[in-house]
């Protein structure tokens, strides 16, 4: 019982540990942030106007996959 009490406080401990120093290399990454909102105005490139929805599957490659499936299954 004392090995398990161990195990979930030191967990714990190095739970913390990880979630804090994350947060606080966050922190510092956003203090340090220097912002250049003009520069970026002077590269600007044209987004695509038309979008496509879907795609487009061989069917070989259906055929190949429900074969191997019931390769596996049988």
């Amino acid at each position: 019982m004392k090995l398990v009490f161990q195990a979930i406080i030191s967990s714990l401990i190095l739970h913390f540990v990880f979630i804090g120093g994350i947060l606080l290399f966050g922190i510092i990454q956003t203090r340090n942030h220097l912002s250049v909102i003009a520069a970026s105005y002077e590269n600007v490139t044209i987004l695509q106007s038309e979008t496509a929805f879907g795609m487009v599957i061989s069917p070989v490659y259906i055929f190949l996959s429900f074969t191997a499936a019931a390769n596996v299954v049988f």
